[in-house]
């Protein structure tokens, strides 16, 4: 993940987990494996903020916005694990 590339909804970035994975480590990884084992998230990882962002100064119509989607860490987490076990599934 990017270090500080965005935010999740919770004000913290990829960085603020790194820099602080002594503390916040044994936590991420708890809710994380709990997720995989018993297919429950807490319910603030699991929230996401959505905005538009304007493309161009003056944007005045829908098509001059993009939307983003600020997903918090453990929600990327969970994300990049289901990726990368997706990629040895073969679907032929």
């Amino acid at each position: 993940m990017a270090r500080n590339k965005d935010q999740g909804p919770d004000g913290f970035t990829a960085e603020f987990y790194r820099s602080a994975w002594d503390t916040v480590g044994p936590e991420v990884t708890s809710a994380v494996n709990e997720f995989f084992t018993e297919g429950r998230m807490f319910r603030e990882p699991n929230t996401t903020i959505n905005t538009l962002v304007p493309k161009k100064k003056q944007a005045n119509c829908i098509g001059d916005f993009i939307p983003i989607s600020c997903f918090n860490v453990f929600y990327k987490c969970i994300s990049k694990i289901f990726a990368e076990r997706m990629k040895s599934v073969s679907l032929t």
